[in-house]
Parts: structure tokens; C-alpha cells; sequence
């Protein structure tokens, strides 16, 4: 039953990195289009570049903790430390919000990432 868990568990983490990954580019891509059309204040914009780097430091956590599961089997870093790269994805994207069209999809594709 363990093998099948991990094999369930190693199929989900490439969708899960996918995913987040791809909601993070969409919603950037979308955002550069409005600040390139001058509608994004340079506060905001400064704000949205911090909150991008709290989530390169999490994603660089994260790949430390699945690392770590991988030789261990300890998934409990692992999930900490990707319900952490989610809420600074969240982060990003409530600071969009009122540059991009919706985050409404976005967040509700990151809320199929999940935790092994």
C-alpha cells in the first residue's frame, strides 16, 4: 500500500509545481501587460516585485524540503513548506487583482494543488 502511495504521491508533485507554476507566469504575464500600459504606480508595482521574491525564497524552501522527503519519506516539511509557497502565490495575486482581469481562476487553480 506504501508504494502505491508513493508513486500516487511522485505523479502529483510535477502537477503541483506545474500548476503553481503556470498560474504564477499566466497572472505575471497578464499584470506586465497593464504595468507596460502605465496603468500599475510604481508603489504597487514595488509591491508585487517583494511579494515575487518571498515566493522565489518559499520555492527554493520547498525544493530543500522535497529534497528532504524524497531521501527521508518526511512529508510534513514538504507540506509546510508548499502551503507556504501557495500563500505567497495568493499574495501575488491579491496584489494584481486591480491590474488583471480576474484572480478569481487563478486562485481556483491553485487550489488543486495539493499536499502528498
Amino acid at each position: 500500500m506504501s508504494l502505491v502511495l508513493a508513486l500516487a504521491a511522485c505523479t502529483s508533485l510535477p502537477r503541483t509545481v506545474v500548476t503553481i507554476t503556470s498560474v504564477v507566469d499566466a497572472a505575471s504575464k497578464e499584470y506586465a501587460r497593464a504595468y507596460n500600459q502605465g496603468f500599475v504606480p510604481e508603489d504597487v508595482d514595488k509591491k508585487i516585485d517583494a511579494a515575487h521574491a518571498k515566493y522565489r525564497e518559499a520555492c527554493g524552501v520547498a525544493k530543500v524540503a522535497l529534497m528532504n522527503y524524497q531521501r527521508t519519506g518526511n512529508e510534513v516539511d514538504y507540506n509546510t513548506s508548499l502551503a507556504v509557497v501557495r500563500g505567497t502565490v495568493l499574495a501575488i495575486l491579491d496584489a494584481m487583482e486591480p491590474y488583471i482581469l480576474s484572480a478569481a481562476p487563478y486562485k481556483a487553480k491553485l487550489a488543486t494543488t495539493n499536499t502528498l
